[in-house]
Order: C-alpha cells, then structure tokens, then sequence
C-alpha cells in the first residue's frame, strides 16, 4: 500500500512539474501579437488593442497627444508591486514588494522638475503582461490591481490588459521598468528590464518636461 501511495505522489509530482514546465514555455516562447512587439526605441509604439480597468474597449493610440509613461507589468513582480505603491498598500495578492524602491509617483516630482500625475498631459499606464500566476491577465485582474494599488478612480492612471495574450520573452524581458512615449505616439526612452537602455531617474523622468513642453 505504501508502494501505491509513493507511486502516486511521484506521479503527481511529475504532472505538477510538467505543467510547470509548459507554461514556462509558453511564456518564453514569444508574443504572437504582431510584428510590432517588444517596442522600438524611435518609432511609433505598438498600436495594442486593450481593454482597460473600467472595462472599455480601446486602442493605445487613443492617448496619442499626450505623453505616456507606459509600465509594463508582471504582477508577481516585487519591483513592479513597489513602483504602483505597495509600500503603502502592501503588494498584491500579499506579495513583498521590492525593498527600498518607492512608487513611480513619488519619484516624479523630484526626478521629472515638479511633474506630477494630477494634472496636465502626462498618462501613466500599467499594462499588465501576465498575471500573478504567470498567466495571460484578463479585464478583471486589471480591476483587482488597480483597486488594491487605489488607482481606479484616477483620471491620468489606466491599468490595461492586450485583447491578445502577450506572454513571451520579450515581455518577460521588458519586466520591470518604464517606457517613455511621446506625444506623436513614439518611445522616446526605454528603462525596461534588468538591463534598461536608459536610466530611469537619469535619463527617462528627467525627460518628461521637454515632451510636455512640445
């Protein structure tokens, strides 16, 4: 009997790993959402169909004009979890949120000459990439995050899901950081990922105000 019992523990465990392993994969196997994607540094950002925290249907480019602070995020994410606010509202789903690192609303005024996300032109948005169990995220982890972290009655702050999954390593790669998009659409800085082209409190927010500027 007890032979039986370790052979079905052993075979579950080998099922609990092989689906492990296969979602790894998906995840790492590249976003089929179209050519577009990862973003490219001067050109017109991925016009992505999106559904955002409140339910609307909408594309990206309907926030051309203004000047975007897009977040890519992965919501099991500690510096992800930090930069929306967790120091104050804890991180998501109990997470730990990365020490030491505060919310990128914080780091505005002092980094961006004074700018703030309550007034003027400047949009912060979180698109959320995959989910806190590294699933493709859906309109209503976007409410849930935007509730916990209190941003869903905020009118420059958008939390949005792809109406694609957008799983893959170049999403996987771009985790966490910002990117920086103008106001004719195109990525101006990019900090993402553990290797960020730009610094984000050297380079990316000290940008802000020329672009809002223009």
């Amino acid at each position: 009997m007890g032979t039986v019992a370790a052979s079905k523990c052993t075979a579950s465990g080998f099922i609990q790993s092989l689906a492990v392993l296969i979602a790894v994969a998906v995840l790492l196997s590249g976003c089929r959402e179209d050519g577009s994607w990862p973003p490219k540094l001067g050109q017109h950002y991925p016009d992505l169909q999106v559904i955002d925290h409140h339910g609307t249907k909408r594309r990206l480019s309907d926030f051309a004009g203004k000047v975007l602070l897009v977040e890519p995020v992965g919501m099991n994410c500690p510096a992800c979890n930090a930069f929306a606010g967790a120091q104050v509202n804890g991180g998501f789903n109990g997470l730990t949120p990365q020490d030491g690192l505060a919310s990128i609303e914080r780091y505005l005024p002092d980094y961006a000459g004074g700018v703030t996300l309550g007034e003027g032109d400047l949009v912060l948005i979180h698109l959320l990439l995959y989910d806190f169990f590294m699933e493709a995220p859906d309109v209503e982890d976007a409410r849930m995050w935007a509730e916990h972290f209190g941003l869903d009655q905020r009118t420059n702050v958008h939390v949005v899901v792809s109406a694609r999954d957008m799983r893959g390593r170049a999403s996987f790669d771009m985790v966490p950081g910002f990117h920086l998009v103008d106001r004719q659409f195109r990525l101006r800085k990019d900090s993402t990922g553990h290797r960020p082209r730009h610094n984000l409190f050297t380079e990316l927010l000290p940008e802000i105000p020329s672009l809002l500027a223009n």
